[in-house]
C-alpha cells in the first residue's frame, strides 16, 4: 500500500483535524495509524468514506484524548492504493490534509489555522531537503512588536529502523553557523527549536536548515518548521502560526502572490544548490497577466527576502515565476538533472515560500496564511478540498504559467452533487472563484466536499473564517498543486 503521511502537532494545545478526501467514484477504507512522539503506536482505525466525498477525522477526540506529546506522526492508507505510472501520475493515494487549529481561550474563535498536505510526495521524503527559518516579526502594532517568534522543528522518522539526520543551520549570507545531529527511532519524531546557532529563535533573523539523513541517502522522513507569536493582550492568545515542509528546491519554481484585501504579503528565496545564482530571473505576473522582471543573484545557501508591495503598488493577486539561472546553458543542464527523485545536484536552486498577513487599522495581525512554491507539470489533474464549516468561506484562485491560453474545468463535489465548471483563462492571467458567492457553484455554508481541476493551473484555495476580511479569525491554504506529480523527463 502507497501511504502518505503528516505530522500532528499540539504545541499550543492545537485541535488537529484529518481531513480525508475520497476523489473516485466508489466508496473506499480508509485506514488511519497515530504514532506517539517516541514512535509507539497509539491507535489503527479504519473509516469507510463514499464516493467523491470528504470525512473530517479530530484526532484530538480519537487518538488524542490522553496524550500529552506535543507531536508524533498520522499515517494513511487506501485498501486500493496502486502506481499508474502513466501520464495520471499516482492513483489510489490517501489524498488530503491535517489541518492544525489553534483556538481561543472563548473556545469559538481561532487565533491562527496551519495546514499540511497528505500526499504522496511528504511520505516518501528522501535524501537531502531544506527549511527556511524566519524570526522577523509580522506584527506592528506597539504591544507586540518586540515579542519573540518562535520556530520549533520537526522531523519524523518514517523509516523501520532508527535513523541520524543532520541539520546544518545557515545566516541569510550562505555561511555556516552549526550543525546538530539527531537520533530519531522507528516512526518517532524530534522537536527542536530553529532559530538560530544558540538554539533559541533571535529577533529578525533569516536563513536556512539543510538536513541530511547520515544513514542512508533512502531513508524515508518527514520534516517542517513551524514558526508563531504570541500576542500581549489578551494573554495566551497568539498572533500567527505558519508551517513549512521541507524540501530540495528545483531549477524554476513557481508561487501564488496576493496583496488583495490591504493584505501584507512577502517571499522568501533561499538556493539550495552548491552555486552561487549569478544570473537569476524573477517575474512577477499581475492578474491580467502583465509582467514585472527584475535579476538577482543569491550565494549559496543564501536567502532573500522580498516585500511583495514593492512589486505590486496596488491591490493585486498574480503568481511569482522564479528561475535559479536565466542561463540556457545552466538551465537544460538543471533541468535534467531535476525531477521528483531527489539527488545531489550542484547547480543552483531556488526553494520559495510566499506568506501573507492581514492585520486591522491598529495594525493588530488578523490572520496570516503561508503556501511553497513548486515546479508544476501539464497534464495534471489537482485535487484539494472545500469546507464551508466555521463559518468560512472558500475563495480558489488559478493562474495559467503558460505562454497561451488555456482551458480549466473545476469540478465540485459535495452532497451527492457534482458540479462542473469550465474556465478559459488567458496566457499567464490569474483568475478567481468565490464557491459560495459564485452564480454557478453556490456552495451551501456547513458543507465540505471536493474540488478536482483538470488543466495545468498554479492553485490555492484560501478558506476565511468570519467573511469580511476585517473580522478574518484565521487563514489557511490549501494549494491545489499538492497531491498529485506528473514526471516530466
Amino acid at each position: 500500500l502507497l501511504e502518505t503521511n503528516a505530522i500532528w502537532q499540539k504545541h499550543n494545545g492545537e485541535i488537529n483535524i484529518l481531513e480525508m478526501q475520497n476523489d473516485v467514484a466508489y466508496q473506499r477504507r480508509f485506514t488511519v495509524v497515530v504514532y506517539r512522539k517516541n514512535g509507539s503506536q497509539i491507535a489503527r482505525k479504519n473509516y469507510d468514506i463514499p464516493a467523491n466525498s470528504q470525512r473530517d477525522i479530530n484526532l484530538n477526540k480519537e487518538f488524542l484524548t490522553s496524550v500529552t506529546d506535543v507531536s508524533g506522526v498520522v499515517r494513511v492508507t487506501v485498501t486500493d492504493s496502486t502506481y499508474d505510472s502513466g501520464d495520471d501520475g499516482l492513483v489510489g493515494v490517501a489524498h488530503g490534509r491535517l489541518v492544525a487549529y489553534k483556538y481561543a481561550a472563548d473556545g469559538q474563535k481561532v487565533d491562527y489555522a496551519v495546514t499540511k498536505p497528505l500526499d504522496l510526495s511528504e511520505g516518501m521524503k528522501l535524501g537531502v531537503s531544506y527549511l527556511l527559518y524566519n524570526s522577523k516579526q509580522p506584527q506592528l502594532n506597539d504591544a507586540d512588536i518586540n515579542n519573540p517568534v518562535s520556530q520549533i522543528i520537526a522531523i519524523s522518522n518514517l523509516a523501520t529502523s532508527r535513523q541520524s539526520f543532520q541539520i546544518a543551520t545557515y545566516n541569510y549570507k550562505g555561511e555556516l553557523l552549526a550543525t546538530r545531529i539527531l537520533s530519531i527511532p522507528a516512526n518517532a519524531t524530534a522537536n527542536i527549536r530553529g532559530g538560530d546557532t544558540r538554539n533559541v529563535a533571535q529577533p529578525s533573523r533569516t536563513g536556512l536548515h539543510k538536513i541530511t539523513p547520515l544513514n542512508t541517502d533512502e531513508a524515508l522522513y518527514l520534516a517542517e518548521i513551524f514558526r508563531y507569536s504570541a500576542r500581549s493582550n489578551p494573554a495566551g492568545s497568539f498572533a500567527f502560526g505558519l508551517v513549512q515542509s521541507s524540501r530540495q528546491g528545483d531549477w524554476r519554481e513557481y508561487v501564488p502572490v496576493s496583496t488583495r484585501d490591504s493584505s501584507d504579503n512577502y517571499v522568501e528565496i533561499s538556493n539550495t544548490g552548491e552555486e552561487a545564482i549569478t544570473n537569476g530571473r524573477l517575474n512577477f505576473y499581475k492578474k491580467d497577466g502583465t509582467k514585472i522582471t527584475r535579476s538577482f543573484t543569491l550565494a549559496a545557501k543564501a536567502v532573500k527576502h522580498l516585500n511583495v508591495r514593492s512589486f505590486f503598488v496596488t491591490d493585486q493577486s498574480g503568481y511569482l515565476a522564479i528561475e535559479a539561472d536565466h542561463t540556457e546553458g545552466i538551465l537544460s543542464t538543471v533541468r535534467a538533472k531535476s525531477g521528483i527523485n531527489p539527488m545531489y545536484v550542484t547547480m543552483p536552486r531556488v526553494h520559495v515560500l510566499s506568506a501573507t498577513y492581514w492585520r486591522n487599522e491598529a495594525n493588530e495581525l488578523l490572520a496570516s496564511v503561508s503556501v511553497e512554491g513548486g515546479n508544476y507539470y501539464e497534464q495534471a489533474m489537482d485535487v484539494t478540498s472545500y469546507s464551508m464549516k466555521r463559518g468560512s468561506t472558500n475563495s480558489l484562485r488559478l493562474s495559467n504559467f503558460n505562454d497561451q491560453s488555456r482551458t480549466v474545468t473545476v469540478t465540485a463535489y459535495g452532497a451527492g452533487v457534482a458540479k462542473a465548471k469550465t474556465i478559459n483563462i488567458g496566457a499567464h492571467k490569474t483568475v478567481g472563484i468565490s464557491l459560495r458567492d459564485d452564480d454557478f457553484f453556490k456552495l451551501a455554508e456547513n458543507t465540505s466536499g471536493n474540488i478536482l481541476v483538470h488543466g495545468a493551473v498554479i492553485g490555492q484555495l484560501l478558506r476565511n473564517g468570519g467573511g469580511r476580511i476585517n473580522e478574518v479569525d484565521f487563514a489557511l491554504s490549501t494549494p491545489v498543486n499538492i497531491t498529485q506529480y506528473v514526471m516530466d523527463f
